[in-house]
Protein backbone atom coordinates (compact mmCIF):
# COMPACT_ATOMS: atom_id res chain seq x y z
CA UNK A 1 0.00 0.00 0.00
CA UNK A 2 1.15 3.90 -0.81
CA UNK A 3 1.46 6.03 2.45
CA UNK A 4 -0.45 8.38 2.27
CA UNK A 5 -0.43 12.24 4.64
CA UNK A 6 -4.03 14.11 5.14
CA UNK A 7 -2.94 17.41 6.79
CA UNK A 8 -5.60 18.28 9.60
CA UNK A 9 -8.44 19.99 7.63
CA UNK A 10 -8.77 17.58 4.85
CA UNK A 11 -9.06 14.70 7.26
CA UNK A 12 -13.08 14.21 7.58
CA UNK A 13 -13.28 14.50 3.95
CA UNK A 14 -10.57 11.83 3.24
CA UNK A 15 -11.94 9.75 5.92
CA UNK A 16 -15.48 10.05 4.57
CA UNK A 17 -14.11 8.51 0.80
CA UNK A 18 -12.30 5.75 2.77
CA UNK A 19 -15.60 5.12 4.56
CA UNK A 20 -17.81 4.96 0.86
CA UNK A 21 -14.82 3.58 -1.34
CA UNK A 22 -12.90 0.39 0.08
CA UNK A 23 -10.79 0.39 -3.08
CA UNK A 24 -8.65 3.46 -1.35
CA UNK A 25 -8.72 1.78 1.84
CA UNK A 26 -6.28 -1.22 -0.07
CA UNK A 27 -4.68 0.94 -2.01
CA UNK A 28 -3.14 3.44 0.57
CA UNK A 29 -2.36 3.70 4.24
CA UNK A 30 -2.56 6.36 6.44
CA UNK A 31 0.93 7.66 7.97
CA UNK A 32 1.93 10.66 9.82
CA UNK A 33 4.90 11.63 8.13
CA UNK A 34 5.13 14.69 5.80
CA UNK A 35 7.47 13.02 3.75
CA UNK A 36 5.04 10.43 2.77
CA UNK A 37 4.78 10.09 -1.44
CA UNK A 38 0.97 11.46 -1.30
CA UNK A 39 -0.10 14.27 0.29
CA UNK A 40 -3.53 15.61 0.81
CA UNK A 41 -3.37 19.27 1.17
CA UNK A 42 -5.52 22.42 1.23
CA UNK A 43 -4.92 22.61 -2.43
CA UNK A 44 -5.54 18.89 -3.54
CA UNK A 45 -3.38 16.00 -4.11
CA UNK A 46 -0.21 16.36 -4.22
CA UNK A 47 2.58 13.57 -5.32
CA UNK A 48 6.12 14.29 -3.41
CA UNK A 49 8.73 14.98 -6.37
CA UNK A 50 10.45 11.48 -6.97
CA UNK A 51 14.03 12.50 -7.25
CA UNK A 52 15.16 8.54 -8.56
CA UNK A 53 12.67 9.04 -11.34
CA UNK A 54 14.16 7.92 -14.02
CA UNK A 55 13.47 7.11 -17.35
CA UNK A 56 10.48 9.08 -16.66
CA UNK A 57 10.61 12.16 -14.74
CA UNK A 58 7.24 13.23 -14.87
CA UNK A 59 5.28 15.42 -13.04
CA UNK A 60 1.42 15.21 -12.08
CA UNK A 61 0.15 18.51 -11.17
CA UNK A 62 -2.53 18.84 -7.98
CA UNK A 63 -5.63 17.56 -8.28
CA UNK A 64 -8.88 17.48 -6.73
CA UNK A 65 -9.71 15.29 -3.82
CA UNK A 66 -12.12 12.61 -5.54
CA UNK A 67 -12.15 8.93 -5.28
CA UNK A 68 -11.25 8.77 -8.92
CA UNK A 69 -8.14 11.23 -8.89
CA UNK A 70 -7.13 9.11 -5.79
CA UNK A 71 -7.43 5.91 -7.50
CA UNK A 72 -5.51 6.94 -10.45
CA UNK A 73 -2.49 8.75 -8.72
CA UNK A 74 -2.23 5.18 -6.69
CA UNK A 75 -2.06 3.64 -10.21
CA UNK A 76 0.47 5.97 -11.62
CA UNK A 77 2.81 5.57 -8.15
CA UNK A 78 2.55 2.06 -9.25
CA UNK A 79 3.20 1.78 -12.78
CA UNK A 80 0.01 1.13 -13.93
CA UNK A 81 -0.29 3.84 -16.23
CA UNK A 82 -3.11 2.39 -18.38
CA UNK A 83 -5.24 2.07 -15.68
CA UNK A 84 -4.07 5.39 -14.00
CA UNK A 85 -5.43 6.99 -17.63
CA UNK A 86 -8.93 5.74 -17.06
CA UNK A 87 -9.01 7.08 -13.50
CA UNK A 88 -8.52 10.79 -15.07
CA UNK A 89 -10.81 10.52 -17.30
CA UNK A 90 -12.32 13.72 -15.33
CA UNK A 91 -8.73 15.03 -15.52
CA UNK A 92 -7.50 14.89 -18.65
CA UNK A 93 -4.73 17.64 -17.67
CA UNK A 94 -3.08 14.58 -16.19
CA UNK A 95 -3.88 11.62 -18.72
CA UNK A 96 -1.12 13.63 -20.62
CA UNK A 97 1.59 12.82 -18.31
CA UNK A 98 0.55 9.24 -17.56
CA UNK A 99 0.70 8.72 -20.84
CA UNK A 100 3.97 9.66 -21.35
CA UNK A 101 5.30 8.28 -18.33
CA UNK A 102 3.81 4.95 -20.10
CA UNK A 103 6.15 6.07 -23.13
CA UNK A 104 9.25 6.68 -21.49
CA UNK A 105 8.97 3.87 -19.32
CA UNK A 106 8.83 1.49 -22.41
CA UNK A 107 10.88 3.11 -24.61
CA UNK A 108 8.24 3.66 -27.08
CA UNK A 109 8.55 5.97 -30.00
CA UNK A 110 5.79 9.17 -28.92
CA UNK A 111 3.14 9.12 -31.65
CA UNK A 112 3.35 12.23 -33.91
CA UNK A 113 -0.79 13.14 -33.30
CA UNK A 114 -0.31 12.54 -29.39
CA UNK A 115 2.95 14.57 -28.73
CA UNK A 116 1.37 17.21 -31.20
CA UNK A 117 -1.57 17.43 -28.76
CA UNK A 118 0.45 17.45 -25.60
CA UNK A 119 2.67 20.20 -27.30
CA UNK A 120 -0.87 22.17 -27.87
CA UNK A 121 -2.00 21.81 -24.15
CA UNK A 122 1.29 23.31 -23.23
CA UNK A 123 1.34 26.58 -25.76
CA UNK A 124 -2.10 27.29 -24.48
CA UNK A 125 -1.25 27.26 -20.78
CA UNK A 126 1.41 28.78 -21.49
CA UNK A 127 2.32 29.78 -17.55
CA UNK A 128 1.82 26.38 -16.36
CA UNK A 129 5.12 25.02 -14.75
CA UNK A 130 3.84 21.16 -14.74
CA UNK A 131 3.25 21.07 -18.31
CA UNK A 132 5.83 22.94 -19.30
CA UNK A 133 8.15 20.53 -17.65
CA UNK A 134 6.64 18.16 -18.74
CA UNK A 135 6.65 18.61 -22.76
CA UNK A 136 10.11 19.56 -21.91
CA UNK A 137 10.85 16.04 -20.93
CA UNK A 138 9.45 14.71 -23.50
CA UNK A 139 11.40 16.59 -25.91
CA UNK A 140 14.63 15.95 -24.40
CA UNK A 141 14.03 11.94 -23.12
CA UNK A 142 11.34 10.65 -25.54
CA UNK A 143 12.00 9.10 -29.33
CA UNK A 144 9.59 11.63 -31.02
CA UNK A 145 10.52 10.05 -34.47
CA UNK A 146 12.32 13.36 -35.72
CA UNK A 147 14.63 15.68 -34.05
CA UNK A 148 13.39 18.08 -31.85
CA UNK A 149 15.92 21.19 -32.11
CA UNK A 150 18.06 21.62 -29.22
CA UNK A 151 17.71 24.97 -28.33
CA UNK A 152 13.59 24.73 -28.41
CA UNK A 153 13.97 21.55 -25.79
CA UNK A 154 16.50 23.83 -23.78
CA UNK A 155 13.78 27.09 -23.72
CA UNK A 156 11.33 24.97 -22.86
CA UNK A 157 13.33 23.76 -20.03
CA UNK A 158 14.25 27.42 -19.14
CA UNK A 159 10.93 28.85 -18.82
CA UNK A 160 9.88 25.73 -16.65
CA UNK A 161 12.96 26.71 -14.49
CA UNK A 162 11.79 30.61 -13.60
CA UNK A 163 7.65 29.03 -13.12
CA UNK A 164 8.66 26.64 -11.05
CA UNK A 165 6.64 27.18 -7.29
CA UNK A 166 9.00 25.53 -5.06
CA UNK A 167 13.16 25.59 -4.90
CA UNK A 168 11.81 21.55 -4.80
CA UNK A 169 10.81 21.72 -8.08
CA UNK A 170 13.37 24.11 -9.65
CA UNK A 171 15.79 22.00 -8.54
CA UNK A 172 13.66 18.51 -10.03
CA UNK A 173 13.70 20.54 -13.75
CA UNK A 174 17.38 21.94 -13.49
CA UNK A 175 18.80 18.56 -12.79
CA UNK A 176 17.53 17.29 -15.89
CA UNK A 177 17.85 20.66 -17.88
CA UNK A 178 21.79 19.83 -16.77
CA UNK A 179 21.52 16.90 -18.07
CA UNK A 180 20.45 18.33 -21.27
CA UNK A 181 23.16 20.43 -21.16
CA UNK A 182 26.08 18.46 -20.70
CA UNK A 183 24.80 15.76 -23.38
CA UNK A 184 25.30 18.74 -25.60
CA UNK A 185 28.83 20.12 -24.31
CA UNK A 186 27.18 23.04 -23.14
CA UNK A 187 29.10 22.70 -19.47
CA UNK A 188 29.38 26.41 -18.21
CA UNK A 189 25.60 26.51 -18.59
CA UNK A 190 24.80 22.89 -16.88
CA UNK A 191 26.95 23.93 -13.72
CA UNK A 192 24.91 27.73 -13.64
CA UNK A 193 21.83 25.71 -13.58
CA UNK A 194 23.16 23.49 -10.76
CA UNK A 195 24.60 26.16 -8.91
CA UNK A 196 21.75 28.52 -8.98
CA UNK A 197 19.59 25.96 -7.84
CA UNK A 198 21.33 24.67 -4.66
CA UNK A 199 21.81 28.85 -3.82
CA UNK A 200 17.76 28.93 -3.52
CA UNK A 201 18.41 26.10 -0.72
CA UNK A 202 16.21 23.12 -1.57
CA UNK A 203 15.82 19.88 0.81
CA UNK A 204 18.14 17.66 1.80
CA UNK A 205 16.96 15.00 -1.39
CA UNK A 206 17.04 18.23 -3.81
CA UNK A 207 20.28 19.13 -2.83
CA UNK A 208 21.49 15.66 -3.51
CA UNK A 209 19.85 15.12 -6.80
CA UNK A 210 21.84 18.41 -7.77
CA UNK A 211 24.67 16.72 -7.03
CA UNK A 212 24.01 14.01 -8.64
CA UNK A 213 23.79 15.88 -11.74
CA UNK A 214 27.17 17.84 -10.71
CA UNK A 215 28.73 14.62 -10.96
CA UNK A 216 27.18 13.81 -14.40
CA UNK A 217 28.34 16.87 -15.66
CA UNK A 218 31.89 16.14 -14.44
CA UNK A 219 31.83 12.84 -15.70
CA UNK A 220 31.23 13.91 -19.28
CA UNK A 221 33.39 16.81 -18.62
CA UNK A 222 36.28 15.00 -17.46
CA UNK A 223 35.50 12.73 -21.07
CA UNK A 224 35.84 15.62 -23.22
CA UNK A 225 38.20 17.89 -21.41
CA UNK A 226 42.00 17.33 -20.65
CA UNK A 227 41.72 18.44 -16.90
CA UNK A 228 42.55 16.24 -14.00
CA UNK A 229 40.81 18.01 -11.42
CA UNK A 230 37.60 16.56 -12.78
CA UNK A 231 37.93 12.91 -12.13
CA UNK A 232 39.24 13.84 -7.91
CA UNK A 233 35.52 16.11 -7.81
CA UNK A 234 33.71 13.61 -9.06
CA UNK A 235 34.22 10.70 -6.96
CA UNK A 236 34.08 12.71 -3.93
CA UNK A 237 30.61 13.69 -4.64
CA UNK A 238 30.01 10.46 -5.91
CA UNK A 239 31.04 8.84 -2.56
CA UNK A 240 28.74 11.48 -0.59
CA UNK A 241 25.89 10.36 -3.03
CA UNK A 242 26.61 7.09 -2.14
CA UNK A 243 26.95 7.55 1.72
CA UNK A 244 23.46 9.46 1.11
CA UNK A 245 21.30 7.21 -0.45
CA UNK A 246 22.66 4.00 1.60
CA UNK A 247 18.97 3.24 3.27
CA UNK A 248 17.09 4.45 0.47
CA UNK A 249 17.54 1.42 -2.82
CA UNK A 250 16.16 3.35 -5.32
CA UNK A 251 18.82 6.57 -4.96
CA UNK A 252 21.09 4.04 -4.05
CA UNK A 253 20.76 1.89 -7.49
CA UNK A 254 21.25 5.55 -9.45
CA UNK A 255 24.13 6.64 -7.40
CA UNK A 256 25.64 3.47 -8.18
CA UNK A 257 24.97 3.29 -11.84
CA UNK A 258 27.32 6.76 -11.86
CA UNK A 259 29.80 5.46 -10.18
CA UNK A 260 30.11 2.51 -12.29
CA UNK A 261 30.10 5.38 -14.97
CA UNK A 262 33.23 6.85 -13.72
CA UNK A 263 34.84 3.66 -13.03
CA UNK A 264 34.46 2.54 -16.56
CA UNK A 265 35.78 5.75 -18.09
CA UNK A 266 38.74 5.91 -15.49
CA UNK A 267 39.41 1.90 -17.15
CA UNK A 268 38.62 0.43 -13.34
CA UNK A 269 36.71 -2.44 -14.97
CA UNK A 270 36.50 -4.16 -11.75
CA UNK A 271 35.17 -1.23 -10.07
CA UNK A 272 32.69 -0.95 -12.74
CA UNK A 273 31.33 -4.35 -12.76
CA UNK A 274 30.74 -4.63 -8.78
CA UNK A 275 29.07 -1.15 -8.74
CA UNK A 276 26.36 -2.82 -11.87
CA UNK A 277 26.44 -6.22 -9.86
CA UNK A 278 25.59 -3.85 -6.74
CA UNK A 279 22.90 -1.77 -8.35
CA UNK A 280 21.08 -4.92 -9.67
CA UNK A 281 21.13 -6.68 -6.54
CA UNK A 282 19.24 -3.29 -5.32
CA UNK A 283 16.76 -2.85 -7.87
CA UNK A 284 13.53 -5.38 -7.01
CA UNK A 285 12.04 -7.62 -9.91
CA UNK A 286 9.38 -5.56 -9.85
CA UNK A 287 10.89 -2.37 -11.22
CA UNK A 288 9.98 -1.37 -14.70
CA UNK A 289 11.00 -3.36 -17.09
CA UNK A 290 13.60 -0.85 -19.08
CA UNK A 291 15.25 0.31 -16.30
CA UNK A 292 16.61 -3.60 -15.50
CA UNK A 293 17.21 -3.81 -19.15
CA UNK A 294 19.43 -1.00 -19.07
CA UNK A 295 20.95 -1.96 -16.10
CA UNK A 296 21.58 -5.26 -17.43
CA UNK A 297 22.59 -4.40 -20.42
CA UNK A 298 25.74 -1.81 -19.05
CA UNK A 299 27.22 -5.22 -17.05
CA UNK A 300 26.60 -7.22 -20.34
CA UNK A 301 28.99 -4.67 -21.89
CA UNK A 302 31.56 -4.08 -18.73
CA UNK A 303 31.81 -7.49 -18.98
CA UNK A 304 32.07 -7.62 -22.58
CA UNK A 305 34.91 -4.85 -22.53
CA UNK A 306 36.48 -6.96 -19.66
CA UNK A 307 36.73 -10.54 -21.70
CA UNK A 308 38.31 -8.71 -24.80
CA UNK A 309 40.71 -7.18 -22.54
CA UNK A 310 41.96 -10.43 -21.78
CA UNK A 311 40.30 -12.04 -19.02
CA UNK A 312 38.28 -14.71 -21.55
CA UNK A 313 36.62 -15.61 -18.45
CA UNK A 314 34.01 -13.36 -19.05
CA UNK A 315 32.75 -14.31 -21.73
CA UNK A 316 30.05 -16.58 -20.85
CA UNK A 317 29.38 -14.40 -18.40
CA UNK A 318 28.79 -11.62 -20.46
CA UNK A 319 26.64 -14.04 -22.87
CA UNK A 320 24.41 -14.78 -19.68
CA UNK A 321 23.97 -10.60 -19.03
CA UNK A 322 22.82 -10.38 -22.55
CA UNK A 323 20.62 -13.56 -22.60
CA UNK A 324 19.11 -11.27 -19.33
CA UNK A 325 18.98 -8.15 -21.37
CA UNK A 326 16.79 -9.87 -23.56
CA UNK A 327 14.34 -11.33 -20.98
CA UNK A 328 13.33 -7.79 -20.12
CA UNK A 329 13.45 -6.27 -23.15
CA UNK A 330 10.58 -7.55 -25.28
CA UNK A 331 9.13 -4.26 -26.19
CA UNK A 332 12.02 -2.59 -27.13
CA UNK A 333 12.98 -3.47 -30.79
CA UNK A 334 15.99 -1.36 -31.62
CA UNK A 335 17.33 -2.19 -28.09
CA UNK A 336 16.65 -5.48 -28.65
CA UNK A 337 18.65 -6.38 -32.15
CA UNK A 338 21.89 -4.47 -30.57
CA UNK A 339 21.47 -6.97 -27.45
CA UNK A 340 21.20 -10.02 -30.21
CA UNK A 341 24.36 -9.65 -31.90
CA UNK A 342 26.27 -8.72 -28.78
CA UNK A 343 24.83 -11.75 -26.99
CA UNK A 344 26.06 -13.80 -30.71
CA UNK A 345 29.64 -12.62 -30.90
CA UNK A 346 29.91 -13.12 -26.71
CA UNK A 347 28.63 -16.48 -27.36
CA UNK A 348 30.85 -17.43 -29.93
CA UNK A 349 33.98 -16.56 -28.18
CA UNK A 350 33.07 -18.21 -24.84
CA UNK A 351 35.38 -21.58 -24.75
CA UNK A 352 33.68 -24.49 -25.12
CA UNK A 353 30.03 -23.19 -24.77
CA UNK A 354 27.04 -25.36 -23.17
CA UNK A 355 25.73 -27.15 -25.63
CA UNK A 356 22.00 -27.51 -23.75
CA UNK A 357 21.90 -23.54 -24.95
CA UNK A 358 22.60 -24.62 -28.65
CA UNK A 359 18.74 -24.57 -29.94
CA UNK A 360 18.02 -21.45 -27.90
CA UNK A 361 21.03 -19.18 -29.36
CA UNK A 362 20.34 -20.26 -32.98
CA UNK A 363 16.63 -19.25 -32.04
CA UNK A 364 18.56 -15.48 -30.93
CA UNK A 365 20.63 -16.02 -34.34
CA UNK A 366 17.11 -16.58 -36.62
CA UNK A 367 15.92 -13.51 -34.91
CA UNK A 368 18.97 -11.38 -35.04
CA UNK A 369 18.83 -11.66 -38.95
CA UNK A 370 15.26 -11.55 -39.82
CA UNK A 371 15.29 -7.92 -37.41
CA UNK A 372 18.40 -6.87 -39.43
CA UNK A 373 17.44 -3.38 -40.99
CA UNK A 374 20.41 -2.61 -43.61
CA UNK A 375 22.17 -4.77 -46.24
CA UNK A 376 25.32 -4.27 -44.07
CA UNK A 377 23.47 -5.41 -40.69
CA UNK A 378 21.67 -8.23 -42.46
CA UNK A 379 25.31 -9.51 -44.13
CA UNK A 380 26.72 -9.44 -40.54
CA UNK A 381 24.01 -11.08 -39.35
CA UNK A 382 24.19 -14.14 -41.79
CA UNK A 383 27.89 -14.73 -41.05
CA UNK A 384 27.59 -14.54 -37.16
CA UNK A 385 24.42 -17.34 -38.11
CA UNK A 386 26.74 -19.36 -39.89
CA UNK A 387 29.29 -19.55 -37.43
CA UNK A 388 26.66 -21.66 -34.99
CA UNK A 389 27.17 -25.18 -34.87
CA UNK A 390 24.04 -25.88 -36.46
CA UNK A 391 22.95 -23.16 -38.59
CA UNK A 392 22.87 -25.18 -41.51
CA UNK A 393 20.00 -26.87 -40.60
CA UNK A 394 18.31 -23.35 -41.04
CA UNK A 395 20.22 -20.88 -42.69
CA UNK A 396 18.84 -21.98 -45.76
CA UNK A 397 15.09 -21.39 -44.87
CA UNK A 398 15.23 -18.07 -43.61
CA UNK A 399 12.99 -15.98 -45.56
Amino acid sequence: MIPIHVAPEQRAAVASLFIHHPRLERAYTLVASASAPVKVTPYGIELALDWSATPAPVLLPPLAVTEANLLGVAAFCQGEYELAVNYFNEHPASQGPVELAFYLTRQQTLPARWLADFAAGAQRHAADYYRLHNLAVAYHLGYAGYLVPLAQTKAIYALAYELAPTPDHQAFTARWLAQLLADSGQYPQAQDYLERSLAKQPSVAGQMALKSGQAYLLIKRAAAEPNPAYWPQAQMLVAQLLAYHEPQPQGTVQCLAQAADLAEHTSDVASALKYWEQALGRLPDSAPSARLAYLWLRRANALHQSAQSGHTGHWPLAAEAYRTTLHYSADQPSLRRYVLGQLLVAYLRTPAPATGLRAEILGYAKEHYQAASTPAARQRAEYLLKQLPGSEQIVNFIP
